[in-house]
């Protein structure tokens, strides 16, 4: 039992928990909700001449031309062990394309989510996760699906993997049909980094858990530092914000208790 303060740095699935268990009631309702996500798809290209991806730096560029639209494209590459599963086809077809990983060529289609989660406890006292992709952000990762093809294409790749139920390899003419007609949310083949903002962080009461010093509304020797605090989705990998945004909670904390 803590003498003084308490400082929860959870993440934002353990902190809504473990204040939940702990019968925190935020006045907002906002606790364990508005969780983010970003929600993010695996798009591949194999070209003729060697990749070898997995030399050097994984993560090492980026495509921000359309953060307007909240998608960010990152090149980065996944090794065979955690990669071969995104590869189209059966038998000795899927045998031929995993042979040939060392000319495959990936990026992150990323993105800055509106949809949104929750975390919450359910009747049986475990920890229960939702979360429910809208049709418009599946219509902008398709987007970004469709840019990742062109890029991919515009530097010689023989086919393009682009992560949707029913379309294994997209040809560059079909490109066009992507932005014409998106797929709805169950057909896109995602991945979810970096939740976010289950503990949403604002001045007012009526609309946040914690305040802007990182004290739970209502609690104010019960403090907040981590990537729960986030009131929305940001558009980037979310590291040093989360650094920066724990480091103002820490210096306020130590100035206060």
């Amino acid at each position: 039992r803590a003498r003084r303060a308490v400082l929860v740095a959870a993440g934002a699935f353990g902190t809504p928990e473990l204040l939940l268990r702990s019968g925190v009631r935020s006045r907002s309702g906002e606790l364990g909700r508005n969780l983010r996500i970003h929600p993010a798809c695996w798009v591949g290209a194999r070209f003729e001449e060697p990749v070898n991806g997995w030399d050097g730096v994984m993560q090492s560029y980026a495509v921000d031309e359309w953060r307007e639209r909240g998608i960010l494209l990152e090149a980065t590459f996944t090794p065979l062990a955690f990669g071969g599963h995104w590869m189209p086809g059966v038998g000795a077809e899927y045998q031929e394309r995993l042979a040939s990983y060392g000319h495959v060529a990936s990026t992150g289609v990323h993105l800055s989510d509106r949809s949104s989660g929750r975390v919450a406890l359910a009747g049986d006292g475990s920890l229960k996760i939702t979360y429910r992709l809208t049709r418009d952000d599946a219509t902008r990762l398709t987007f970004g699906i469709a840019r990742a093809a062109e890029l991919f294409y515009a530097s010689g790749a023989r086919e393009v993997y682009p992560q949707i139920g029913g379309i294994p390899t997209i040809a560059r003419n079909r490109i066009p049909e992507l932005d014409a007609s998106p797929p709805p949310p169950r057909r896109l083949r995602l991945e979810a980094f970096h939740p976010l903002g289950t503990a949403r962080m604002d001045s007012d009461p009526a609309r946040g858990v914690v305040g802007t010093d990182g004290a739970v509304h209502g609690y104010e020797a019960l403090h907040v530092a981590d990537a729960s605090l986030f009131p929305s989705s940001i558009g980037v990998n979310p590291m040093m914000t989360i650094i920066a945004m724990a480091s103002h909670v820490a210096r306020e904390f130590a100035e206060r208790h």
